[in-house]
């Protein structure tokens, strides 16, 4: 009876309001979207083959980076500036920070596509030694510029905390997907469909993210008054975001130094089967990506505010629905793995050892809460930068001596270590910084509590 008031004590509680109500709108589109993803991957696994999914696994890697530098960690800071704007000046401020950020992140998306299009070649013939790679690189170059045009849309919506219209672009954006799939495959078969339709995927919801935020700005009954102050510089705003794109870039390649590395010493069939396993492991951290969705906005709203008990409350709060959200998940998914491996291919049964390893990796992160949209939204991303440094080097470094002879599970057992590396120590600069712990372990007092 007293865990059931507890509980109900907790999800009444006003502080704690907007982010279940925005967590809600997360979570539910994630299941939606966990549905829809699992159906294409299961259809493409069986009609492609592991070698077309390593293929689109590399195609993403590469996208990945080429967004990184496009964005130059615009993406984050937007989230924050939004915020941060909206709550000391007007929201005609915060749009005219938008309007900045977005014409920088063009032309540096721009410059991004055309590096990407002379190195082509160096990368797909000479890194990856791939001839398929090849014939996909100008594509990616010009995707790679409506990538980044899609995500500083997603991240202004999000900081406008516009969370249910954020899920809805995530649905859209896998139905687009399995139908695309389902039609080519049955009516324009060919072996690259599933690259193509990753690669089509961006494009499609750059414009349609594009649309929804051009009616956002000319809202007819908004009333415009003049700026006490004009919007930084894109020189101050790249400034400004710099310690954030060290930081987003660093995360960017510790999720890729292991595709990229098994890409380069094992055959892409491995490395599709690591994919799936590293697909599934998410799922036991996709209650952390739903509830980070709203609270990065919030932790920067209560922190600017100087509501540092409420902040506190929420952060903590949010520390404990992940870890039993995330429970449960880690439960089915190491008892039916080897199963829901089965259900792409018999071949991809051989990637449970890996998913066992990358599930406690994400369960870690699930356990020691919101820590980076902590970090970032409180001015701490320089700290949050250094520990996801010393993080990749752990990870290339163990990559490099694991999985020339451990295959998949060598890269698994690299890219987990460098997960709890980057968590634990996290912890432990919060607990410094803020006097809290944002770790939830129950029945373990890692910390004396404050």
């Amino acid at each position: 009876m007293q865990v059931k008031d507890k509980m109900l004590s907790f999800l009444r509680d006003e502080r704690m309001s907007e982010i279940l109500r925005g967590s809600f709108y997360s979570f539910g589109a994630k299941i939606i979207i966990t549905v829809l993803s699992v159906a294409t991957s299961i259809f493409g696994a069986h009609y492609y083959g592991a070698e077309m999914v390593g293929l689109v696994a590399l195609v993403a890697s590469i996208l990945s980076i080429s967004r990184m530098f496009g964005l130059m960690g615009m993406s984050t800071s937007i989230v924050r500036l939004i915020s941060e704007y909206r709550e000391k000046y007007s929201a005609e401020y915060a749009i005219s920070v938008y309007r900045k950020i977005f014409l920088t992140v063009l032309c540096l998306s721009m410059i991004t596509a055309v590096i990407l299009l002379v190195g082509a070649d160096f990368v797909a013939n000479k890194v990856f030694s791939n001839a398929l790679l090849a014939g996909l690189m100008p594509i990616l170059m010009i995707v790679s510029i409506f990538n980044s045009v899609k995500e500083i849309n997603l991240g202004f919506i999000r900081a406008c905390k516009k969370i249910s219209q954020l899920a809805i672009f995530d649905v859209v954006a896998k139905v687009i997907s399995l139908l695309l799939l389902l039609g080519l495959t049955y009516f324009f078969y060919h072996r690259l469909n599933l690259a193509c339709i990753f690669l089509s995927i961006p494009v499609c919801m750059a414009i349609i993210t594009s649309i929804y935020v051009l009616k956002v700005l000319v809202q007819p009954n908004r009333t415009w008054r003049r700026l006490a102050e004009p919007p930084p510089t894109s020189w101050a705003l790249v400034k400004f975001s710099l310690p954030m794109l060290m930081t987003d870039s660093l995360i960017i390649a510790i999720a890729n130094t292991d595709t990229f590395m098994l890409g380069i010493y094992r055959d892409l069939s491995e490395v599709g089967v690591y994919s799936t396993a590293t697909s599934l492991s998410l799922l036991v951290g996709f209650v952390l990506s739903s509830v980070n969705m709203i609270s990065a906005p919030k932790f920067a709203e209560l922190y600017y505010a100087g509501k540092h008990n409420e902040l506190k409350f929420v952060v903590q709060s949010t520390s404990k629905l992940m870890f039993w959200t995330a429970l449960p998940i880690l439960v089915v998914m190491v008892i039916a793995g080897k199963f829901l491996l089965g259900i792409f291919g018999e071949q991809f049964v051989s990637g449970y050892g890996a998913l066992a390893i990358l599930i406690i990796g994400h369960f870690s992160s699930a356990t020691s809460g919101s820590i980076g949209c902590l970090l970032n939204m409180t001015g701490h991303q320089k700290a949050f930068r250094n520990i996801i440094f010393i993080s990749l080097v752990m990870n290339v470094l163990l990559n490099y001596l694991l999985i020339p002879q451990y295959g998949i599970d060598g890269a698994a057992i690299a890219s987990t270590c460098g997960i709890i590396f980057w968590n634990g120590a996290s912890v432990l600069y919060i607990k410094k910084k803020f006097g809290f712990t944002i770790a939830y372990i129950p029945l373990i007092k890692i910390f004396s509590k404050k």
